[in-house]
């Protein structure tokens, strides 16, 4: 699953202000009485794409049945079309257009799943406009291609001040890697290994599932750090991590149980039930909360 709603938070502050903000902003598109038709028409079709964008967030960030994932599904291809309608303009809008055109450029460009926006895209993460940045890697996450190169996102994860910047990156990273891009420069495994660190929770989150896809076993260890992670996000994508990563590679399986084993032993029963669901799909066996069984198991699986 893509790795949209962590995302939301600043795309809604970044195409979701309401009328009296936007007047108070005196930065409405390209909204502006000396403009020509033809730019007051670009200025309409850019609040529609931020109506759209905004209708789209709430759903992802709300979405929790199959029908409302559908519309959410439905919202997402308005946005294709919409966004495809008028594509090479929005890419001149993000490229040389004012602020806010370049923020709802930036948000709106990756929903036409064209490869002639990555480029642009990547180009935008050196804008002077944070958000811009921000939108910048949310689009390039719901992109996905597998061409985008890593480097530019793996040093934003890295070394970005703005937390919001990290874990966007962070997010846009996990996508590509799932859709296949491949991380020659390990560029990739070594921002995630600094993300496991970071002050910022999302970044931790994100970084533990970054080295999941990598099939980091090298960092099993430091993965596990985060099962006693105080917010309950780290603690599952950890064991979501640790998890995949066991699973995956046979000769990790053990080190992964044992890991997700005393993790489940020490905690009180809301991280249990955190850990549980990840070592049950390990084990393949369902022990529910039994310590002790799960015990006599781990204890006859090899450390490698």
């Amino acid at each position: 699953m893509r790795a949209y709603p962590l995302c939301l938070i600043l795309m809604l502050a970044a195409c979701g202000s309401t009328p009296s903000e936007e007047e108070a902003s005196a930065e409405p598109y390209t909204l502006i009485e000396s403009r020509d038709r033809e730019e007051k028409s670009m200025g309409l079709y850019l609040a529609d794409i931020s109506a759209s964008l905004l209708a789209w967030t709430t759903k992802t960030a709300t979405a929790s049945t199959q029908k409302e994932r559908h519309k959410q599904e439905l919202l997402e291809l308005t946005l294709k079309q919409q966004v495809n309608e008028r594509r090479i303009e929005l890419i001149g809008e993000l490229e040389t257009g004012p602020p806010q055109n370049r923020i709802v450029a930036a948000g709106a460009l990756g929903f036409s799943k064209k490869p002639d926006v990555l480029g642009p895209l990547i180009a935008a993460l050196d804008d002077s406009e944070p958000r811009v940045v921000t939108n910048s890697l949310m689009s390039i996450g719901v992109l996905a291609s597998r061409d985008t190169p890593l480097p530019p996102l793996c040093e934003i994860l890295q070394l970005a001040p703005d937390p919001a910047h990290r874990w966007s990156a962070a997010n846009a990273l996990i996508n590509v890697l799932r859709a296949g891009a491949v991380d020659d420069s390990g560029c990739a495994m070594e921002s995630g290994r600094v993300g496991l660190t970071d002050e910022e929770p999302m970044v931790r989150t994100q970084s533990a599932l970054i080295l999941a896809q990598v099939m980091d076993v090298e960092s099993l260890d430091q993965i596990a750090g985060l099962l006693y992670d105080r917010y309950p996000l780290v603690t599952s994508a950890a064991a979501r991590a640790i998890g995949h990563i066991g699973t995956a590679d046979p000769h990790a399986k053990g080190r992964a149980a044992h890991l997700l084993f005393e993790a489940l032993a020490s905690s009180e029963k809301k991280r249990q039930l955190m850990i549980l669901d990840d070592l049950v799909t390990l084990s393949e066996r369902n022990y529910e909360l039994d310590i002790e069984k799960w015990r006599d198991w781990v204890e006859r699986m090899p450390e490698e």
